[in-house]
């Protein structure tokens, strides 16, 4: 499958501290298409992926709103979901 994200939401997803070294190795192999990193991934790199961007998804306790970096992972899973149906 191929993922695109946007250079922010590539650079929010690489700056990531807990990715394991099989993803780490799909970013290093990613492809610039425009403005865009294309990132090739299997399935169980797919799952793996969404777990991990879950863990970012959270609401700010004052306001009940996701946080701005909370919308970038949700956004990488929304990228994902993309690719899949297209």
């Amino acid at each position: 499958m191929e993922v695109r994200l946007t250079n922010e939401l590539f650079e929010t997803f690489k700056a990531t501290p807990e990715i394991p070294d099989n993803i780490a190795a799909r970013i290093e192999a990613a492809t610039l298409e425009g403005d865009d990193h294309i990132l090739s991934i299997n399935d169980d790199e797919r799952m793996a992926i969404e777990e991990m961007c879950q863990w970012h998804v959270i609401k700010d306790p004052q306001t009940g709103e996701l946080t701005p970096k909370a919308i970038r992972f949700n956004s990488i899973i929304d990228a994902i979901y993309d690719a899949d149906t297209a």
